[in-house]
């Protein structure tokens, strides 16, 4: 159901489809205050007994610090989808949808993917597993997860002023993030993305022994790494943990490459790990 917030009924709309989607609606601060208004009164949608939860999509809009406050508020709607990806959210979003991720046990996936702030933002890698792992119980149904998190691109907070020539450690958010979130504390993900920023060599290697790791994200199925710049060399790494006759005991179903340049070689590599 495709709609606009100032005259559509959004409440009725999302108790009678189950899903709504607000992409692509230039919205901001006046529009989020709207929707969070009219979101007080959602229940669970008609039929469900207040099982399945509601699909909400607000990706490709202008949602930025300024609507940390309406965000947190919309986690409080019985959801079992939100797709916040390309939008404008910083640190202020982040620690909103932490503090309220606890209210919205009904979660199923949840995409915060594209958001440049937040993506390079110091320690946010960190942050997120700790803020998964403290909610876990109350987070049973989260099974999909998609971020952007930079390991090389610095933060404007981070960037060094031209009078002070000391370089600023790189974030290696996505590196921190993959080492940290294998633990038995973590959601059982399934489908896990991290998309849209390079990983660098820490975090090819943090991938591929936690793939070999029969403990790391157990219940992992699917992994999507576009855009992520792999490589041949990375590509070629990253296929030995798919591949048993190297060593390799990932038990992925689904990888996703899209936009990496792993050229021949590294198709190669994928291709003998699955022919294997």
């Amino acid at each position: 159901l495709v709609t606009h917030p100032p005259t559509a009924p959004i409440s009725a709309a999302m108790r009678a489809m189950g899903s709504l989607d607000l992409s692509f609606e230039s919205l901001g601060l006046d529009e989020m205050d709207l929707i969070t208004r009219q979101l007080k009164r959602v229940g669970p949608p008609k039929g469900t007994k207040g099982a399945p939860g509601i699909r909400l999509d607000l990706s490709n809009n202008m949602i930025d610090d300024m609507c940390s406050r309406q965000l947190s508020k919309i986690l409080m709607v019985p959801l079992a989808e939100l797709n916040l990806s390309r939008n404008a959210m910083g640190p202020l979003c982040l620690i909103g949808l932490c503090t309220a991720l606890p209210k919205c046990q009904t979660l199923q996936k949840f995409d915060m993917s594209s958001n440049a702030d937040i993506a390079s933002a110091p320690g946010v890698g960190e942050q997120l597993v700790k803020s998964f792992e403290d909610n876990v119980d109350r987070l049973p149904l989260l099974s999909s997860l998609r971020l952007t998190l930079n390991d090389d691109l610095l933060h404007k907070s981070q960037r060094p002023v031209e009078k002070k020539k000391k370089v600023a450690k790189k974030p290696l958010n996505s590196a921190t993030f993959i080492k940290k979130c294998g633990g038995p504390d973590f959601p059982k993900i399934s489908d896990l993305g991290l998309v849209g920023a390079r990983l660098l060599p820490e975090s090819i290697k943090g991938l591929v022994m936690g793939l070999n790791d029969p403990n790391w994200l157990p219940s992992l199925t699917a992994l999507d790494l576009s855009f992520a710049h792999l490589g041949v060399q990375g590509a070629e790494y990253l296929a030995s943990a798919l591949n048993p006759k190297k060593g390799g005991k990932g038990k992925l179903v689904s990888l996703t490459l899209v936009h990496n340049g792993i050229g021949s070689g590294g198709a190669a590599a994928f291709a003998a790990a699955i022919m294997y």
